[in-house]
């Protein structure tokens, strides 16, 4: 079970980013509407990955990436970025330190295929026995 961070303020991208990322992990994700409240949690609850998009009410992606990569309690934790600017575009991409970068919208298969080479294989979550169920 791994813990994810979101920095989305898009509540339609934010609640597709939590249903797929629940349907990979097995373990709903946390979403911050704002960067600010993204890296404060940061700080405190340290999350086993973040996903930003770059544009964000009060701290962007990049300087949240920046902030994170400084650290040295926060920098090993992978961070990647997403945006409906192309990386080789979005300023400040190549300097902030993310460890990877996906394109709006996110294909679940791209970002599966990221999460699996961060942490392995993730297990299905196993189906409640009839016992369980009653």
């Amino acid at each position: 079970m791994i813990t994810v961070f979101i920095g989305e303020d898009d509540p339609t991208q934010a609640l597709y980013l939590k249903k797929v990322l629940t349907k990979i992990t097995g373990t709903p994700p946390t979403v911050f509407p704002d960067g600010l409240a993204l890296y404060q949690a940061i700080q405190q609850d340290r999350p086993d990955l973040i996903i930003s998009d770059n544009i964000l009410p009060k701290l962007d992606g990049v300087d949240i990436a920046r902030l994170v990569k400084y650290h040295e309690r926060t920098q090993a934790i992978p961070f990647l970025m997403v945006s409906a600017i192309r990386s080789d575009l979005l300023e400040g991409f190549d300097e902030c330190g993310a460890d990877g970068f996906l394109s709006k919208p996110v294909k679940r298969v791209e970002l599966a295929e990221i999460i699996e080479t961060l942490f392995g294989p993730m297990a299905p979550p196993e189906p409640k026995s009839e016992s369980e169920a009653e």
